[in-house]
């Protein structure tokens, strides 16, 4: 018999040709290979995840749907100018919304965002600032320039959470760190969202990190949430919540068992809606199901997959409680959105979800199962408890504000940019 060939050792062209022709196996393998760079590209441009996930499935959208001719060996630099463009326009609409106009200086950065296109434009004089969170290419490029350069670094989850479940994905996170210490050395100014993370710079040789949260967009919270959603899920029962990717390093199953045990103690009618995609962590997913399953569980857990933003929002005002059980956390923003919506949130001490949740929230330092769950239970009815924990979050909520957070990456930004910085 024949061996068909590994779709990983096949390029790009090979691939996209492939799905031309019928093979939508082909499909999934190009959107596994730059799913992870894709959305860390339009974050690092949008400074949004739900935002840059949202426009790598609509770029990825573009090609697998309308099937366009590509010029051979253009497919990487085709798909990321789309992505592009997609945030060129939805920078539009925010601004327009604001009532504010997309200036050519700001149209001119967002039009030399191409990755490695973009090689050719960069003089000895520029400033270059990289976002850092996978393995790509892009990092010993950027490595080697002799200009200032600075890394905003997200953090990258370690490749052992990925290896049992995707390969790809482990090598990226391999290389991702590996890139990192390479080019440590190389940096003039980095900076991070958490204390969490400046010390994995610093253990790698970065210079000292300046630790500055992640700037939210809260503006956009306040927009419209599904309303079917809202519906669906404001029939009186306990909604308990997570979203995030669906990823070994998020331990749904962890959460799972906690409701397991919160369903059999103390509310045998309780839903969790574990929302988030599995682009690349399929065989995860199906574990995760295959455990519901098992447990009896399937009418009460809701595995939207991909889900708007507008479900997003339907999720946090409807529910009870957020249950995060992850044990790799850069920073945690749905923490940050969970103390907007005044929604308490249960979490273990892992990575940097302690110093993002502060006061805010109920820190655990173990996952028992039937331990979490009654702490779980006692969040949710214990009402002064819950008082308690939202004049927290509102506490909590300074230090992320968006005027601070802004002053904050100017105090750091102006100096290594220089007095001939154009702002």
């Amino acid at each position: 018999m024949m061996r068909q060939p590994d779709p990983f050792k096949l390029n790009d062209d090979e691939l996209y040709s492939r799905y031309l022709s019928g093979e939508t196996k082909a499909g999934d393998e190009l959107m596994l290979r730059y799913a992870d760079q894709l959305t860390a590209y339009l974050c690092s441009i949008l400074n949004n995840p739900q935002d840059a996930e949202d426009l790598m499935l609509e770029s990825f959208s573009v090609i697998l749907v309308d099937k366009p001719g590509i010029r051979e060996g253009c497919f990487k630099a085709w798909l990321f100018k789309t992505a592009r463009n997609k945030a060129i326009s939805l920078w539009r609409r925010i601004l327009q919304r604001n009532e504010f106009s997309l200036s050519e200086e700001l149209a001119d950065t967002l039009n030399g965002l191409t990755g490695l296109t973009a090689v050719k434009e960069i003089r000895p004089e520029d400033r270059v600032l990289l976002h850092l969170s996978t393995g790509d290419e892009m990092n010993d490029w950027f490595a080697s320039l002799p200009n200032k350069k600075a890394v905003v670094y997200h953090n990258i989850t370690p490749a052992k959470f990925f290896r049992q479940y995707n390969s790809v994905l482990s090598s990226n996170a391999s290389d991702g760190r590996e890139q990192a210490a390479r080019m440590a050395s190389s940096v003039d100014l980095a900076i991070t969202v958490s204390s969490y993370n400046a010390k994995e710079l610093e253990e790698m040789g970065f210079p000292k990190p300046h630790v500055i949260p992640i700037l939210m967009p809260f503006e956009d919270y306040a927009k419209e949430p599904d309303s079917k959603r809202m519906q669906e899920l404001s029939d009186g029962r306990t909604n308990i919540f997570f979203v995030g990717r669906v990823a070994p390093n998020k331990c749904q199953e962890d959460i799972v068992s906690v409701f397991s045990e919160y369903v059999k103690q103390y509310d045998p009618t309780a839903r969790l809606i574990l929302a988030g995609s599995a682009t690349g962590t399929e065989l995860y997913r199906d574990r995760i199901v295959s455990f519901i399953e098992k447990l009896g569980l399937s009418g009460q857990v809701i595995l939207p997959g991909h889900t708007t933003f507008a479900e997003i929002l339907a999720f946090y005002k409807t529910a009870d409680a957020f249950l995060i059980m992850s044990e790799h956390e850069g920073f945690c923003v749905p923490i940050v959105e969970s103390f907007l919506f005044g929604v308490p949130v249960l979490a273990c001490d892992y990575g940097a979800i302690g110093e993002t949740m502060g006061t805010g929230g109920i820190l655990l330092s173990g996952k028992d199962p039937s331990t979490t769950a009654a702490v779980l239970h006692e969040m949710i009815t214990d009402k002064a408890l819950r008082d308690e924990l939202k004049n927290n979050m509102k506490k909590e909520l300074e230090r992320f504000e968006t005027g601070r957070v802004k002053a904050q990456l100017w105090d750091v930004l102006l100096p290594w940019l220089g007095n001939e910085a154009q702002i």
